[in-house]
């Protein structure tokens, strides 16, 4: 799949569990720990929603 999804939060705990679950779903996964890390991936990576 080539769906790429920004994930934003700042518990490094459920981070790690939902990242888990969207790469077994098949989705590439970026993440980000606050809103301006957010802001920088999205505008590096083109990301159209966050």
């Amino acid at each position: 799949m080539d769906t790429r999804i920004l994930l934003v939060d700042d518990e490094p705990d459920i981070v790690l569990m939902i990242k888990e679950a969207l790469q077994r779903e098949g989705y590439q996964v970026d993440v980000a720990t606050d809103g301006d890390a957010a802001v920088k991936k999205r505008n590096l990576n083109q990301i159209l929603f966050c």
